[in-house]
């Protein structure tokens, strides 16, 4: 922190808030409540866009997620805080029985996205310890030993085919704090929008 404080020059690096949550990213210190809430209008607002959007920090845990992700992944209700891929194969949760079918397509893209996302922090203390826990939940860890490469980057866009359809998906880190990721989900023909239609994640 006294670092950011000493190297930040607001009219070149951003501010000390902003340097210091670049080095935070590079150490692998995931943000707190307190961080995000701190961050207040920074947060762009997601509530109004017609197709899910969520943001999340590097480490997959969940800080917001309007209307349409909530209802067309089917979140549960205590999701704000929460690991994403964890809620995504807890057994008996309200994701593996909203997705139904589509569950064992959306899985192994989102096992190899995570971990290729994930591949310079196996060492973090935070990655660690949600692997762990992850390895215990059904089907992960078979999942996770057999992920092939991710057919995305770390940020950017990726191409999803369901059922015939095809969904995207753009991440971008947001400006202000680095450690935070924006990512919207859109269909990219009638297919892939019909099944987003179908499970309530767009408008119609």
């Amino acid at each position: 922190m006294k670092l950011a404080d000493n190297l930040a020059r607001p009219d070149v690096t951003g501010t000390p808030s902003e340097v210091r949550a670049w080095l935070f990213l590079a150490a692998g210190i995931l943000p707190t409540a307190r961080e995000v809430d701190e961050l207040g209008d920074k947060i762009p607002d997601i509530d109004g866009l017609p197709h899910p959007a969520s943001i999340m920090d590097f480490g997959w845990y969940l800080w917001r997620a309007n209307e349409w992700m909530v209802k067309g992944v089917g979140l549960p209700e205590r999701h704000i805080g929460r690991h994403y891929v964890e809620m995504y194969f807890e057994e008996g949760g309200s994701i593996r029985a909203h997705l139904g079918g589509l569950w064992p397509e959306l899985a192994p893209v989102l096992v190899a996205q995570f971990r290729d996302e994930t591949v310079r922090r196996t060492e973090q203390r935070w990655f660690r310890k949600i692997h762990a826990h992850l390895c215990t939940l059904p089907d992960f860890e078979r999942m996770w030993s057999t992920a092939t490469e991710s057919p995305s980057g770390a940020y950017g866009w990726s191409r999803t085919p369901v059922e015939g359809g095809i969904i995207g998906a753009v991440r971008a880190p947001l400006t202000a704090d680095p450690r935070l990721i924006v990512g919207q989900i859109v269909p990219e023909d009638s297919d892939g929008r019909e099944q987003m239609l179908r499970f309530g994640a767009i408008l119609d």
